[in-house]
C-alpha cells in the first residue's frame, strides 16, 4: 500500500519526487508519506515530526580523507556517537563530514535533506551505506526524508530491507555504540 498523508494540510495532496515514487513502486516498496515543516536538525525534527510513527533516522554523509571513499551513515536520530567509533568499525582512516558540493555530486542532495533515498542518485554506486543494527533489526516502522526535508516516509522492516537490496550500493550493518558526548 502506498499512501500519502498530510497532517498539516487536512489531507491535501503531497508531492514527493515522481522519480522516487516510481522507483519505490517498481521495486514493490510500500511506504507512507507524511508532510511537515522543513527540518534541518534532529532537534527540529523532534518538534515538527513527533506525529510520525516509527524509529526516526539521522543520516550523515562522510568522507574518508585518506582513501577518498564516501559513506552514508544511518542511525536512530536520538543516538549520540563519535565518528571515530564508526571509523574504527568500518576500517576507515580519517572520517569527516563531506562538503555540500560532494553531497550534491554523489547523492544529488543539499545539507538538511540527507537520506538513504539519495543513494538512488549515486549512479557510480561508490557510496557505502552504513546502517546501525538498531535500524536494521527494527521491527517497528523506520522513518526518514525522501530527499526533501519537509516530508518523511515510513517503511516496515521488510520494505526497508527490500530498499537496501534494490538500491545496489555496498552496505554494512554495524553496531554503533552510543557515546557520552558533551
Amino acid at each position: 500500500m502506498w499512501s500519502r498523508i498530510d497532517a498539516s494540510n487536512n489531507g491535501r495532496n503531497i508531492t514527493m519526487d515522481e522519480e522516487i515514487t516510481q522507483w519505490l513502486e517498481k521495486h514493490i516498496i510500500q511506504y507512507k508519506l507524511y508532510k511537515h515543516p522543513a527540518v534541518f536538525t534532529v532537534a527540529e525534527a523532534q518538534i515538527h515530526c513527533s506525529h510520525i510513527p516509527g524509529l526516526a533516522c539521522k543520516n550523515l554523509f562522510v568522507k574518508d580523507s585518506k582513501t577518498g571513499k564516501y559513506y552514508l551513515i544511518t542511525t536512530p536520530s536520538k543516538k549520540k556517537f563519535r565518528l571515530n567509533t564508526v571509523r574504527k568499525i568500518i576500517g576507515a582512516k580519517k572520517l569527516h563530514f563531506a562538503s555540500p558540493d560532494q553531497l550534491m555530486d554523489k547523492l544529488g542532495l543539499i545539507p538538511g535533506a540527507v537520506s538513504p533515498l539519495g543513494l538512488l542518485n549515486n549512479s557510480q554506486k561508490d557510496v557505502t551505506f552504513i546502517i546501525d543494527q538498531e535500524i536494521w533489526n527494527n521491527t517497528e516502522l523506520t522513518s526518514f526524508h525522501p530527499n526533501i526535508n519537509d516530508e518523511s516516509l515510513t517503511l516496515t522492516l521488510e520494505n526497508f530491507h527490500r530498499f537496501v537490496e534494490a538500491v545496489e550500493n555496498t552496505y554494512q550493518v554495524i553496531d554503533i555504540l552510543e557515546s557520552d558526548i558533551n
